[in-house]
C-alpha cells in the first residue's frame, strides 16, 4: 500500500521546481494496459499532504484509493495547512493545477478479476494526459514515476515538453535513498535524526517532527561528521 522513497522523491521534485508555497497538486488516474498497484499514488498523496499542498486525486468512479490511506492523508494535510480531496470530474480537478502527476492504478473492486479490471480501464481511455488536459492547468509541471507507456498514459507532446520533469523526478529517487541510508542516528534525547545534504548545505533533520536541527553552508562540516553527534544552532558540537 505504500512506496515511501517514491513519495519522498515526488515531493522533493515539486519542491525543487515550484518551491514550498501551497499549490494545487493533482494526482490523476490514467489508463493502462493492465491494472497496477496502488502503492505509488498512495505514497504521492501522503507526501504532498505533508508538504501542505491542495491535493486533488482525480479518477473515474470505481477507482478510489484506500479509505484508510486517504483518511491519514486528510489528517496530515490538515495539520500542514493543506487539503486532500477526491474528484471524478477531471476538468474541474485540473483547473488551476500547478502540478499534474499521472499514475495508473487498478480498481480495488476488480482485484483478482483480471478481465473485469481490464474492461474497467478500457472504458476510460479519455483520461490520458495530453496537451488539452495540460492546457486546463496553471502552467503545471508534469510528473510520472517512469517507465511510462506513451500514447496510453501520456501523449508524446506532453512527455517531451518543457513542462515534463520526469527525468528530474527519477534522479530525485537517488537523492532521497542516499539520504535515507547515509546518516540515521539517535540523539541523546531519543530523537531519530537524519543527515542530508542539498546543494552543498548539510542538514540535520529531526524525523520525529520534520524540523531541521541545523543547516550549515558548504564551508561547514557536511555529511558523515554529523553522525553520532548533535549540534546546536551555532554549529557547536554539544553531544556525542
Amino acid at each position: 500500500l505504500d512506496h515511501p522513497h517514491q513519495g519522498l522523491a515526488d515531493a522533493l521534485t515539486v519542491r525543487r521546481r515550484i518551491g514550498r508555497q501551497r499549490s494545487k497538486v493533482v494526482v490523476s488516474w490514467t489508463p493502462h494496459v493492465k491494472p497496477l498497484p496502488l502503492a505509488v499514488p498512495h505514497a504521492a498523496v501522503v507526501a504532498f499532504a505533508h508538504e501542505g499542498h491542495e491535493v486533488v486525486v482525480a479518477h473515474p468512479e470505481g477507482f478510489e484509493l484506500d479509505e484508510g490511506v486517504m483518511a491519514d492523508a486528510v489528517r496530515i494535510a490538515d495539520d500542514a495547512g493543506g487539503s486532500v480531496r477526491m474528484s471524478s470530474d477531471r476538468e474541474e480537478a485540473l483547473d488551476g493545477a500547478r502540478v499534474v502527476y499521472a499514475k495508473s492504478w487498478g480498481s480495488r473492486g476488480s482485484y483478482g478479476k483480471e478481465a473485469e479490471g481490464r474492461a474497467r480501464i478500457e472504458r476510460h481511455g479519455d483520461w490520458m494526459i495530453d496537451a488539452s488536459a495540460m492546457a486546463a492547468t496553471d502552467s503545471a509541471v508534469f510528473l510520472h514515476r517512469l517507465p511510462v507507456r506513451r500514447g496510453v498514459v501520456v501523449s508524446d507532446d506532453v512527455l517531451v515538453s518543457d513542462a515534463s520533469v520526469v527525468i528530474d523526478q527519477a534522479a530525485a529517487r537517488l537523492d532521497v535513498q542516499k539520504a535515507g541510508i547515509y546518516g540515521l542516528d539517535f540523539s541523546p534525547d531519543g530523537k531519530l535524526l537524519l543527515t542530508a545534504t542539498d546543494q552543498g548545505r548539510s542538514h540535520l533533520i529531526d524525523l520525529t517532527d520534520g524540523s531541521i536541527r541545523l543547516s550549515l553552508p558548504p564551508e561547514g562540516p557536511v555529511g558523515r561528521p554529523f553522525n553520532n553527534a548533535v549540534f546546536d544552532g551555532s554549529g557547536e558540537r554539544i553531544a556525542i
